[in-house]
């Protein structure tokens, strides 16, 4: 019995089922351990990933927001803008109203004398640009106050409704991030500025079955109240056209008589300084007698005339003295070019000058008479061919005379045809003013005076002269005839039948027309008269909304002059002018900043 015994014991098999079994369970409860942590990492993974989907919903929430403010901020200076742009119309309305009810006063902001002009829209620039300027400091403040309740009225408003913002990527989610102000200051602005914390929160994910992954970001927002008035300013025009017209471009016309310089017998020197062109037909004399001749005439004593600018006359430049009345310490000094028939110093002169810093025409001669003086051209001497000389013939009895000097050419050889017809245009142009003048607008005369302003034309045979009154003078207008008076500077328009006389000291832009008399210059005090062509344009362009322009251009026939032939002018005058707004979003962005963001 106990020999079969360890034969039971050693047996060995079934052991080897134990060990699989035992091995299987060993790898199932691995496999099962490695299964379930794969799991626990795929929903740790997938729900990361959805958190932070979730956290960019949030701040994507965020930049709607700001794109929010940044929309309310713009209308805020758009309708600011607007006080500002009134609070200036009714500026310019007041100086207008000044203007009329006060004769005297001139307002810096209006360009002329009527109360109705153009703008001065540079002047008004300076102002909107200037802060320690006392409007432009309450305009700053008005703008001010009606952004911030723009602000106070909507901002809030806008940032919490949920129908601003939009769906950020339906392909992720339908759902809009929810946009909060957190607790709203009370006032909304701390003086010039306002600042807001505003949270994003975004919760809701259909994709992941009911369950939410919230993020919610912070950030604030400070929005400033701009500091100035904008730099951007807006003007608004009106255009109208008028006929150009030679005309505009001259000083004095007289095209049936002459310019007289009367000089001075004490001794002291005139001073006439004239900017713009001259026009004076001249006096008819006798071919044997030149002192006849008229034209731009200087003679008497101690004449000192400059003129910058062209003259042009039908007979004699420079005819210097007069039969019993020597010419001596004259000057004459033309920076231009001379249109003439003559140009001369005569038998009655002494110690007398004519410079010309240009070119001289001359139908004729040039003649060179009086004693100890001096013509000199710095520039050509253009005549015809047949007429070409210096004649001093006349003048034996002034063996002293100084001849000409000539800086350019003496002359320029077969150009006859075209220098005598140049010549002949230039003396004849305003012979006929009908072409350039329309006076049937006015019945009689008509004189306007403002300060700084004449007016005057007379459109009838009237024989009353016309005395033109500066400053520095005892001389009076008799009593049959006109007096004007400019005691400082001044514009106007002066169109008469018969003679302008001048005395005192002057300061004029403008025009000044003698229609069959001559224009006198008397006296020694300093007289300066100056073209001014855009100041005729606009004066022509108002008198023609009133129907009473003086000026019209009818090319005459044969006229080949250079000039417009009726050329359109186009006027554009400032109407409006008021401070801008850019359609640009940067300006508005400056006045936004964000700070202390946060994740929560």
């Amino acid at each position: 019995m106990w020999e079969k015994a360890p034969k039971r014991f050693t047996d060995k098999k079934g052991s080897a089922m134990v060990l699989v079994v035992v091995t299987i369970v060993i790898i199932s409860t691995l496999g099962l351990a490695i299964l379930s942590l794969s799991v626990t990492n795929l929903k740790v993974s997938l729900v990361d990933k959805k958190a932070t989907l979730s956290f960019y919903m949030a701040e994507s929430g965020l930049e709607q927001a700001y794109e929010i403010i940044l929309n309310d901020v713009k209308t805020a200076v758009i309708k600011a803008n607007k006080v500002v742009n009134d609070r200036i119309k009714d500026f310019i309305a007041a100086e207008r109203d000044l203007m009329l009810t006060n004769s005297s006063y001139k307002s810096a902001y209006i360009i002329g004398e009527d109360p109705n002009g153009p703008i001065d829209v540079d002047k008004l620039k300076e102002k909107l640009q200037t802060p320690t300027d006392s409007e432009y400091q309450t305009w700053l403040l008005q703008f001010q106050n009606k952004y911030k309740d723009v602000l106070i009225d909507s901002l809030v408003r806008d940032l919490n409704n949920p129908d601003n913002y939009e769906v950020i990527d339906s392909n992720v989610s339908t759902e809009k991030p929810f946009i909060k102000v957190e607790s709203p200051p009370n006032p909304l602005f701390s003086g010039n500025n306002c600042t807001l914390t505003l949270s994003s929160l975004f919760d809701k994910e259909e994709y992941l079955q009911g369950k939410t992954v919230s993020q919610k970001v912070e950030m604030k927002f400070n929005i400033k109240v701009p500091s100035a008035l904008s730099n951007t300013i807006n003007v608004s025009t009106e255009t109208e056209t008028i006929d150009d017209n030679p005309i505009f471009n001259y000083a004095f016309i007289t095209p049936e008589s002459n310019m007289i310089f009367e000089g001075s017998d004490n001794g002291i020197h005139t001073n006439v300084k004239i900017k713009g062109n001259c026009y004076a037909y001249g006096a008819m004399g006798s071919a044997t007698n030149l002192d006849g001749y008229g034209g731009f005439t200087v003679h008497k004593l101690n004449n000192d005339v400059s003129v910058t600018g062209d003259i042009a006359v039908y007979n004699v430049v420079q005819h210097k003295g007069k039969s019993g009345v020597e010419s001596k310490n004259a000057n004459l000094t033309v920076t231009g070019n001379i249109y003439a028939r003559h140009v001369l110093i005569n038998k009655n002169a002494e110690n007398d000058t004519i410079t010309v810093n240009g070119d001289v025409y001359t139908a004729e001669d040039l003649i060179m008479y009086g004693n100890d003086s001096h013509l000199t051209i710095n520039g050509d001497w253009y005549a015809t061919t047949a007429d070409r000389k210096t004649d001093t013939s006349l003048s034996p009895n002034h063996p002293n005379s100084n001849l000409l000097v000539i800086n350019g050419d003496k002359y320029i050889e077969n150009v006859s045809l075209s220098i005598k017809n140049l010549t002949e245009m230039r003396r004849k142009q305003f012979a006929n003013l009908t072409n350039y003048l329309d006076l049937s607008k006015y019945a009689t005369e008509i004189l306007e005076e403002s300060p700084g302003e004449i007016f005057y034309i007379s459109s009838t045979n009237s024989n009353k002269q016309v005395y033109l009154l500066g400053s520095n003078t005892t001389q009076k207008a008799p009593t049959k005839d006109i007096g004007l008076n400019v005691s400082g500077p001044t514009k106007g328009i002066i169109i008469t039948k018969k003679d302008v006389r001048i005395y005192g000291k002057i300061d004029f832009s403008g025009l000044i027309i003698s229609r069959t008399g001559c224009i006198h210059f008397n006296d020694t005090n300093v007289k300066e008269f100056k073209a001014d062509r855009s100041y005729l344009l606009k004066k022509a362009y108002e008198l023609k909304q009133a129907g009473k322009n003086p000026f019209k251009y009818t090319r005459p026939t044969g006229d080949d002059l250079p000039w417009p032939a009726e050329k359109q002018i186009t006027i554009t005058r400032a109407t409006d002018v008021g401070v801008g707004d850019s359609v640009r979003v940067d300006p508005y962005k400056n006045l936004i900043s964000v700070s202390d963001w946060r994740k929560l």
